[in-house]
């Protein structure tokens, strides 16, 4: 019999258990282990933060995603569109920690949030900047506007199908909304959702300043990292985006550095600053 995905209990700090029953723990956990996911990384010990998940591609990162919480048994709130809350599913999504949300009307709801939550003192309030299932060019910037308002700092969150890893990155700061988007939607490119078909990866919203001088944007397919251990990541993830497998690709750190590409028809891979970019022809 197959073990149990393992669970720690420092991965989730006291002030943020929901304090439910055994049964629920085991039920997320099985579920884990028929997904054959694992849990990675632990939540920051933090009054209150903001986790950004995706990539979204699929409702199955819903129940990854749900089952997590229950296996961890830590408290989240997230928000969905408020459809999703007539009867019988409506019970079900508060019991996880579901909000409402009205798209048609989302007039001062950062400001609602933030001041919410600052009242509530202790929180995790898990979003999809995407924003929705299909592929988008941009991510949204409410998750970190919301982040500012209160503030609190923002927690990357991965969906890993490649790897069947669900990834908890460490806290950062979410200064400018546009620039961290930007950057998570690169993030995001590290990782293989579960239906790529619906991933964009990320185009005109990459910083400039990353991507190597005279290249145009609509050429470049792009997979950064935050930390240069995972720099091995982004280059198979940018040649799996590309249809080819991991392919031994060494080196990089700062600077234009080229490296031939294995079974691809297109041209360079450039590694920069702890990503990687294929240049096509």
């Amino acid at each position: 019999m197959v073990a149990l995905p393992p669970i720690t209990p420092g991965q989730v700090p006291v002030e943020h258990r929901a304090g439910r029953t055994r049964w629920l723990r085991w039920l997320g956990r099985c579920f884990l282990r028929l997904a054959g996911f694992r849990v990675v990384g632990t939540f920051p010990e933090v009054p209150g933060a903001v986790l950004a998940v995706g990539p979204h591609t699929s409702n199955l990162d819903f129940l990854v995603a749900a089952a997590a919480l229950l296996a961890l048994d830590v408290r989240v709130r997230f928000l969905a569109k408020r459809e999703l809350f007539r009867f019988p599913l409506g019970a079900c999504l508060r019991a996880l920690g579901g909000v409402p949300v009205d798209r048609a009307r989302p007039e001062g709801l950062v400001e609602a949030l933030a001041e919410h939550l600052r009242r509530e003192g202790h929180f995790l309030l898990a979003i999809t900047p995407e924003g929705t299932r299909k592929p988008v060019a941009r991510l949204k910037t409410g998750y970190a506007r919301i982040a500012r308002a209160v503030p609190c700092p923002v927690v990357p969150v991965l969906l890993d199908y490649g790897r069947r890893q669900l990834l908890v990155l460490p806290p950062r700061p979410a200064a400018d909304p546009e620039a961290d988007a930007a950057d998570l939607h690169a993030l995001f490119a590290t990782v293989r959702p579960v239906r790529p078909a619906n991933f964009a990866p990320p185009g005109p919203n990459v910083p400039a300043e990353r991507r190597p001088p005279g290249d145009p944007p609509a050429r470049l397919r792009w997979a950064a990292c935050s930390a240069a251990t995972l720099e091995e990541q982004a280059v198979d993830a940018v040649l799996r985006q590309h249809g080819a497998g991991p392919g031994g690709l060494l080196g990089g750190g700062e600077g234009t550095d080229q490296h031939p590409v294995p079974g691809l028809a297109v041209g360079r891979v450039h590694l920069l600053d702890g990503g990687a970019q294929v240049e096509e022809q």
